[in-house]
């Protein structure tokens, strides 16, 4: 009975090997660098514009670039992982990777300063973002539909979150807002059922709009404050409507 289940076991791992190989032999991964803005499609092999499933991309991109990496991670497009935190981007402009449904993670540019209208909305399978700690500001809907996205940290220097910055993230479980953040407006968060855990590190409680979070279960979504400041929260009209404020 031993060496039948020895045998066994023997089988699963090969199998479990092979499967690992077969993985590792699909994740191709290539790195270009864009000495002039524009010339990202030209510094891509055509043999391997489709075929990527991580880039890692350096130099200058431009509003054009943008589109060209849209189609390399649209719907027939190949493209999942994109690492740009050496590239040369102020802003991430409008609808700059939207509706890119290959794309399970990005890392942004470690210039960029601003991440603008519809940005990333309908990554739908979109599960990690790293943003730089210089953004400022991140415009409305960016993140709108990305409804694979679990957890998000919102960089230091943004003051506003925009109108529905993350409307419709279904599966954010955990946000962390900045301690310099003053206003959460119209929607920001409409839709995020999932949320379980906000981690709020201003002392003084942010201003909101009255739909912000909406569909957002505030009896069991915990709100993390800092420790001197649960008083504050608590007698905040609106958000003294989260049940569970706990000092941090």
């Amino acid at each position: 009975m031993s060496e039948r289940i020895e045998n066994k076991f023997t089988a699963l791992l090969v199998l479990l090997i092979l499967g690992v190989s077969l993985h590792a032999r699909t994740m191709v991964s290539d790195s270009v660098h864009v000495a002039k803005a524009g010339n990202l499609s030209t510094s891509i092999p055509k043999d391997k514009t489709f075929h990527d499933s991580v880039l890692i991309v350096t130099g200058d991109l431009d509003e054009s670039d943008f589109r060209y990496l849209r189609a390399m991670a649209g719907s027939s497009g190949k493209l999942t992982s994109l690492d740009l935190s050496g590239a040369n981007v102020l802003k991430i402009v409008d609808y700059a990777l939207s509706g890119c449904t290959s794309l399970t993670s990005v890392i942004l540019p470690n210039s960029a300063t601003a991440i603008q209208y519809n940005a990333f909305s309908l990554c739908t399978r979109l599960t990690s973002v790293t943003i730089g700690s210089t953004v400022s500001i991140i415009g409305p809907n960016a993140f709108s539909g990305c409804v694979a996205l679990t957890s998000m940290t919102i960089p230091n220097k943004v003051t506003i979150l925009s109108a529905g910055t993350f409307s419709g993230c279904t599966s954010l479980s955990k946000i962390t807002l900045p301690s310099g953040l003053t206003t959460i407006q119209s929607g920001a968060f409409a839709g995020c059922k999932a949320l379980k855990e906000i981690h709020c590190k201003s002392k003084t409680p942010p201003e909101f709009a009255d739909n912000a979070f909406i569909y957002v279960n505030k009896s069991t979504c915990k709100l993390f404050v800092p420790n001197g400041s649960i008083a504050s929260y608590k007698k905040s009209v609106k958000w003294s409507s989260f049940s569970n404020i706990v000092g941090e």
